[in-house]
């Protein structure tokens, strides 16, 4: 789900390719996959320049966070990306795919994979090897800016809370009724039917005798 046997190969041909000593840490959980991820470092000759590291503490991740140029993590399947926005705030620039929010969280301070393969991996890996101290600096002052303007404590509390001062209302038969919740947003989708039945499954908690609420952008239930 990581793309992280993607990323094993690009790094074998970073290391065919360019003369540069490099590391990736891998770090996680123990489990069943252990044996077939260490197969394959072995056969890419990767096993002096990857480890492994299963079960950290919190105290070894964030000193391992600090002490590395780059966080490696071209998902297929992603939520938020909190552990991208976690490297992030320890001044790392990230490498992440074009999947769920990652492009969203890194900006353009990261460097995102559109084909999740290990060519596309290797090529991005190449242009951050190709910075120069200048602009790996400059980037890191974006990153920092990034941070502290999107995804700060105080900005997401201030967001929140002006989500919850909002003052919906949905008017039904001429009769204002507190919105209970969105179910479902469909601008520009045609099959409204689909997206009706859909709603109609939701539980209703509202005031109203049908549970639904429909115009030309929401649907309510």
């Amino acid at each position: 789900r990581k793309g992280v046997f993607e990323t094993l190969d690009a790094l074998a041909l970073l290391k065919k390719n360019l003369n540069i000593n490099f590391e990736w840490i891998i770090l996680g959980g123990s489990g069943d996959g252990v044996s077939l991820l260490e197969s394959r470092v072995k056969s890419l000759n990767l096993a002096e320049n990857v480890s492994l590291i299963f079960d950290a503490t919190e105290q070894e991740k964030n000193n391992l966070l600090l002490a590395s140029d780059l966080y490696i993590q071209p998902s297929w399947h992603e939520g938020f990306g909190n552990a991208v926005l976690e490297a992030m705030s320890c001044g790392l620039p990230a490498l992440v795919s074009r999947y769920t929010a990652q492009p969203e969280v890194v900006g353009l301070t990261g460097f995102v994979v559109y084909e999740l393969s290990s060519k596309y991996i290797f090529e991005e890996l190449v242009d951050f090897v190709n910075l120069d101290l200048t602009a790996r600096e400059r980037n890191i002052d974006n990153i920092a800016e990034r941070i502290s303007d999107k995804f700060s404590y105080e900005v997401r509390l201030k967001n929140y809370k002006n989500i919850l001062a909002l003052d919906i209302k949905w008017t039904n038969k001429g009769e204002e009724l507190s919105m209970c919740g969105i179910a479902g947003y469909y601008n520009s989708v045609n099959n409204i039917a689909s997206l009706k039945e859909a709603i109609d499954l939701i539980q209703h908690r509202g005031p109203d005798d049908s549970g639904v609420h429909i115009n030309h952008l929401l649907g309510v239930g």
